[in-house]
């Protein structure tokens, strides 16, 4: 959040209203060599992506490539021990 107003002839690069809420899904990634796992804890979905040949993430290799997605994934819930990180738990009492 930015309350000031934006200089002449500069785009503001902190919105000051929320921004929608698909763009802040719980997700966790790893990244290794070219490959960038992304593993979204809603779905349980893990997506892959090869950045040396598809910056844009517009194709995702995970059904391609079962066995990287797999070791990936194994590698990153390894990480995630680790650190102890805190991951997102569902709230059974939520209703939409």
């Amino acid at each position: 959040y930015n309350p000031e107003p934006p200089k002449v002839g500069v785009r503001r690069a902190i919105a000051t209203d929320p921004l929608p809420d698909t763009l802040f899904k719980p997700a966790s990634a790893l990244r290794h060599g070219a490959y960038k796992l992304l593993h979204d804890y809603e779905t349980g979905r893990d997506e892959l992506y090869d950045l040396r040949n598809d910056l844009g993430e517009l194709r995702d290799l995970a059904a391609v490539n079962q066995r990287l997605t797999a070791t990936l994934r194994q590698r990153l819930d390894a990480a995630l021990r680790r650190v102890k990180a805190r991951r997102p738990s569902k709230n059974e009492q939520f209703q939409p």
